[in-house]
């Protein structure tokens, strides 16, 4: 669940509609068979897989974050991950540590903040600034 984020279809209706497009040219911009997939996106009935998102952000020229259902709040691992478009797996791998660690990061599930070098390569990998992701951290339920 936590991988996959969700959209908000009203948003996706909308961005769609700006670019002039048709749920079929739309459909066909992302190599897809037909605009059923994309009407399905729309009335919530299925949520794209991550690929399908980075995809829809490119052909829409909006960011993914326009796309998504994110709870209010101040800025977040998660958010800004999915803000530069990676998948935990993605940001695991730019970072030196498990998709498991990441994981925990973003859901608060840790006794003490990464080193301040692990935080720097967050940040690096998130395109912010070390002070940013230490907030996000701090704020995210670290006993520190």
């Amino acid at each position: 669940m936590f991988d996959r984020p969700t959209i908000r279809p009203d948003a996706l209706r909308h961005a769609r509609e700006a670019a002039g497009l048709t749920q079929h040219q739309l459909a066909v911009r992302l190599e897809l068979s037909g605009g059923e997939r994309v009407s399905s996106w729309e009335t919530g009935r299925v949520q794209p897989h991550f690929a399908q998102l980075r995809n829809l952000s490119v052909v829409l020229g909006i960011s993914i974050a326009d796309l998504l259902d994110l709870p209010d709040g101040g800025l977040s691992l998660r958010l800004m991950r999915l803000r530069t478009g990676l998948e935990i797996s993605e940001l695991a791998k730019n970072v030196g540590v498990s998709s498991r660690t990441v994981r925990r990061w973003e859901e608060g599930e840790y006794r003490r903040l990464p080193a301040e070098s692990r935080q720097a390569d967050l940040a690096q990998a998130l395109l912010v600034s070390p002070a940013i992701v230490r907030e996000a951290l701090l704020a995210n339920g670290s006993n520190e």
